[in-house]
């Protein structure tokens, strides 16, 4: 199927759900009481698509998120990143994110998100329609989500404000239930930094914290066994 028709199919579910008083995607695109925890969803999914680096770039009207995952869009993530409850990530057990739900949290912060995967260049508007935008050169076969600080209830300078303070302060501890990602870097207008995730000679798991001002580093010991959980919890029950 083509985008188009995808884009035909979405605008009709739009219209039935403005008839029918249907506000469940604003619902859950405003699940988080602080705008600015779609970030841990966006590592989240970068880490479902292999990727080893993410990099935030804030200025004072968009976020830009770049990762280099091995997995790059295709036509299934569209249709998945645009509606809630169809995920391509629902046989991999091993998966954190879920496209459908967890993504709609950046709509907290845009009306308009980007993607620019693989071939698929889109912005997604009123929740669920995706629109066909020009590519971007040189992507270098990177995944950039574009998030343009253009909600109605949220002005461009609080956006960059609480996104500022989320990156400055991410809680690091996070990178020890990722798979795949090792470093995240992040800039801003005044400000930049990034987090580091690797062991040591030993067994212990290092994570450093680094900004403009000041460097940090923790160690864990990280422990692991293996869990028998029975097939049946992860049949499709519909």
């Amino acid at each position: 199927m083509e985008l188009s028709e995808l884009t035909k199919r979405r605008c009709e579910h739009v219209k039935s759900c403005e008839e029918n008083n249907d506000r469940s995607h604003q619902i859950i695109a405003g699940l988080y009481s602080d705008p600015s925890r779609f970030v841990y969803e966006i590592l989240q999914n970068a880490d479902d698509a292999e990727a080893s680096k993410v990099q935030f770039s804030l200025t004072n009207d968009k976020l830009e998120i770049t990762h280099n995952g091995k997995k790059e869009f295709d036509y299934q993530d569209v249709e998945s990143i645009t509606t809630i409850g169809s995920s391509t990530k629902q046989d991999d057990i091993n998966a954190i994110g879920k496209f459908g739900a967890g993504f709609k949290s950046v709509f907290a912060v845009t009306k308009t998100p980007q993607i620019h995967s693989g071939e698929y260049h889109f912005k997604i508007r009123d929740f669920i329609v995706p629109e066909q935008l020009p590519s971007i050169i040189n992507n270098d076969g990177k995944t950039t989500i574009i998030l343009p600080f253009n909600h109605s209830n949220l002005s461009c300078d609080e956006a960059y404000q609480q996104i500022n303070k989320r990156l400055g302060f991410l809680e690091s501890e996070s990178l020890l239930f990722l798979r795949n990602i090792k470093e995240i870097k992040w800039k801003t207008q005044s400000n930049s930094g990034h987090y580091l995730a690797g062991k040591d000679s030993g067994k212990a798991y290092i994570i450093s914290q680094q900004n403009d001002e000041e460097k940090q580093q923790q160690e864990y010991l990280l422990f692991n066994r293996p869990i028998k959980i029975e097939d049946k919890g992860f049949k499709d029950r519909r």
